[in-house]
């Protein structure tokens, strides 16, 4: 018996090593308070291989970069952008970076082909200026985009291509987001955020192959905050893993798989319907960049046509308010 359960147990062990393998982690214990770097060009590396750039109006320092030290949590990082009142927010600009991840996905396990990249975020909100951007952002090591996410730091909306918007994450309190990327389906992606149990599949896959692994993560943010002038992110627990297991959906993205949209690709009208007879209370347009295009109302129907004879050729993505929940699906317009 003791045989028994000691094979057992190191077969559990192996299994479990294989289903999650982490590659590489951050947490900023082990970096020195202070400036992550010295140079804000992006062109050197800092403390822990990180780059940083600034640009914009106003105060740019080195210490808008910094590591420091949190009761309860050890060393955080915090980025800050400070900028004149009545400028452009735009051009306050604060990026830090890490490139070379291309190299540590070659440790994976060979069973390990979904890449799940987490971090911990903190969102301090002291006005109500609405001018306040984070921007997360992965790139494959040819320069292709993988994955483009935004945050308003005022309305915790959430905007990306292909998912849904207005997630109502916490204010002033610590966050969790998880991004997975499967390889060998096409390159489909996942958006998590634990903390309000939101998970969703990205509509538009990236066509992923070993050519376009990913290398680089980065975070920015740009605007300031009325009241003090500064806007600040405070990031820790940076993980990057190789698992073989995705997450289960929500709701919502059963859902999805019910609507249908015809013709797709549309040239002037496009049918919406779906098998169920769910009610649609309205649809909203958004381009690929998570920017809304426009909204049309209807009333409880099962069966629309829907008018996007002004759109310009590309791909848009439907936001469908329905009875049942709302439901993304992906538009070609020729």
């Amino acid at each position: 018996m003791k045989k028994t359960t000691f094979i057992t147990v190191v077969l559990l062990f192996i299994l479990n090593t294989i289903q999650a393998q982490v590659l590489w982690s951050e947490n900023f214990d082990n970096l020195a308070i202070g400036s992550v770097g010295s140079d804000l060009t992006g062109k050197t590396a800092g403390k822990g291989g990180w780059y940083t750039l600034g640009q914009g109006h106003g105060l740019i320092s080195n210490l808008d970069f910094s590591i420091v030290a949190e009761n309860g949590r050890g060393n955080v990082l915090i980025i800050q952008s400070s900028l004149k009142k009545g400028y452009d927010p735009l051009y306050a600009e604060r990026k830090i970076w890490k490139h070379g991840i291309n190299n540590i996905w070659k440790l994976r396990d060979s069973l390990n082909n979904i890449l799940k990249y987490e971090y911990s975020f903190f969102i301090e909100r002291k006005s109500t200026n609405k001018d306040k951007i984070f921007e997360e952002i992965s790139n494959a090591k040819d320069g292709c985009l993988i994955s483009q996410k935004n945050i308003n730091g005022y309305t915790n909306e959430v905007s990306a291509a292909g998912i849904a918007g207005k997630l109502n994450l916490p204010i002033n309190k610590w966050s969790k987001a998880i991004v997975y990327l499967d390889y060998y389906s096409g390159g489909d992606l996942y958006h998590e955020y634990p903390d309000i149990n939101y998970i969703a599949k990205s509509s538009i896959s990236i066509g992923v192959i070993e050519a376009h692994t990913l290398d680089l993560i980065s975070f920015k943010i740009r605007g300031y905050d009325n009241s003090e002038d500064y806007y600040r992110i405070r990031f820790d627990n940076l993980t990057i893993s190789a698992v073989n297991t995705l997450p289960k959906l929500n709701t919502n993205e059963y859902l999805s798989d019910k609507f249908n949209l015809f013709p797709n690709p549309a040239v002037n009208m496009v049918n919406v319907n779906n098998k169920e007879n769910m009610q649609v209370q309205q649809i909203a347009i958004y381009d690929i960049s998570g920017k809304q295009l426009s909204t049309q109302i209807f009333s409880n129907q099962t069966e629309i046509q829907l008018n996007v004879e002004n759109l310009a050729s590309g791909t848009y993505m439907l936001h469908i308010q329905t009875n049942a929940g709302l439901v993304v699906k992906k538009l070609v317009k020729k």
